[in-house]
């Protein structure tokens, strides 16, 4: 096993991730330890009833469903849309702009992407709003790690597969470093999406 330099920041990042509190001595003095809830705002979608088709058949606002994200950075297109008497019922008009960090936080955990367009998303999925996103460091930085955080330490079973309550993503340990090394980690790791996105 490779030796972890201490000035290696993205390796200690790896290493720490798994638990933030129990790693915390390995975070550069620079860095924080901090939970989700402290440094984001986030909004739970909604699933129209699926009976109603008045809520889903004629002109369509997108609609993501997990099936929707993970093929690439940002989810572009999306296999349901709902009607503007769902967007207005259901939705009371409130969307997701654009450039919004979302995550799966049930079935699947910790799929992120982000919206290349105003949308809206049903229950299993959370739209993320930092408190600091002048220049989308912190969204970015997010994107890069959460499906790594989402998936350590205990969640809760559910019906089907697994999921994640709002306790539990209010207490996501976050390892937070200064904004120019998120934007180094955020930047390389986009570099390899880039790479991945060509041969895919």
């Amino acid at each position: 096993m490779a030796v972890v330099r201490k000035q290696d920041h993205s390796s200690i990042l790896l290493w720490s991730i798994y638990s933030c509190t129990a790693y915390y001595e390995k975070l550069p003095d620079s860095w924080n330890c901090v939970t989700l809830s402290s440094i984001v705002d986030y909004r739970m979608g909604k699933t129209p009833d699926t009976k109603n088709e008045a809520y889903w058949i004629g002109p369509g606002f997108p609609w993501v469903s997990i099936a929707d994200m993970g093929k690439n950075r940002y989810v572009t297109s999306t296999s349901r849309t709902v009607t503007e008497k769902a967007l207005s019922e259901v939705f009371n008009h409130i969307v997701s702009p654009k450039g919004t960090l979302i995550m799966s936080f049930k079935l699947s955990i910790g799929k992120v992407g982000l919206l290349n367009q105003d949308s809206v998303h049903n229950e299993a999925i959370i739209s993320i709003f930092p408190y600091l996103n002048d220049d989308y460091s912190l969204r970015d930085y997010l994107f890069c790690i959460l499906p790594v955080v989402s998936n350590s330490g205990e969640t809760v079973s559910a019906i089907k597969g697994k999921t994640l309550n709002s306790k539990k993503i209010d207490a996501l340990p976050i390892p937070l470093p200064p904004v120019r090394e998120q934007r180094e980690i955020s930047q390389t790791i986009n570099k390899l999406y880039r790479i991945l996105e060509v041969f895919s």
